[in-house]
């Protein structure tokens, strides 16, 4: 699916039903009835799909269809509820099934949802209850803003893996693989206190690597790194990304 360009009604609440007080809303935003909602930068927003953003339910207009937002940020407030509510359900390796019921699920746009954070750290929507045709139900609104948030600072993610030189990913935790001789690179965060960590698990062929960060704060560059257990694990902070806790190569 993609975001709504109208309000959705055939909104029916499977679980208990809370309405929270109004929650101050983003300017220029335009909020559809029923539409996930999360909050980014402290106000509410239709959910994007994009990393940082924390879902905490979703709008309810009364008996508009849509609400555009003007002024400066805060100067509406816009209540939202939380509940059992159905949303659209991502494709390929998003779609959801019954196996999948009880797991996390992730916000792909305002009114879907995916199985994986695609790769670019979407935001949790919630929790699968059941799935009924093409869509997903999911309780949403009941995990604190704060309790994703440890998400987005910490060490929460299954890892992914890399054996060729490129990019690395800002997932938490990359398994790397190294053969002869790779240069990966590191681009910047986008949330202070974002945490990334690099392991080599696995290295043959005189291996040599290297990591270049687009960013670095207090060092200048990660090189002649061979030792199967090495790890450097990353910090991004207003200036750039500082070093913590790491192990192998060559740091200058």
């Amino acid at each position: 699916m993609s975001a709504l360009t109208a309000g959705r009604i055939d909104v029916d609440n499977a679980g208990p039903l809370v309405n929270t007080l109004g929650r101050p809303a983003a300017t220029g935003k335009t909020f559809y009835a029923n539409a996930m909602v999360c909050l980014f930068g402290g106000y509410l927003r239709p959910v994007t799909g994009a990393f940082g953003e924390r879902v905490v339910g979703i709008c309810d207009l009364v008996n508009a269809n849509s609400f555009a937002t003007t002024g400066s940020d805060g100067d509406f407030k816009i209540k939202v509820k939380t509940g059992i509510f159905p949303f659209a359900i991502g494709s390929a390796g998003d779609a959801l099934a019954q196996a999948d019921v009880g797991s996390r699920v992730y916000a792909i746009d305002d009114q879907t949802v995916g199985k994986t954070d695609g790769g670019v750290r979407r935001p949790v929507a919630g929790q699968l209850v059941f799935v009924e045709s093409s869509r997903a139900y999911v309780a949403i609104g009941f995990e604190t803003p704060d309790a994703q948030a440890s998400q987005i600072n910490g060490f929460g993610q299954a890892p992914d893996t890399i054996s060729a030189a490129g990019a690395l990913s800002l997932l938490d935790t990359t398994l790397w693989s190294l053969s002869g001789t790779q240069a990966l690179t590191l681009a910047d965060g986008t949330v202070l206190g974002q945490r990334k960590r690099v392991v080599l698990v696995a290295s043959t062929a005189t291996p040599v690597g290297s990591i270049v960060v687009t960013t670095p704060r207090g060092f200048a560059t990660i090189t002649a790194i061979s030792g199967v257990g090495s790890f450097f694990e990353f910090v991004w902070t207003a200036t750039g990304w500082i070093l913590g806790p790491s192990r192998g190569g060559t740091i200058a």
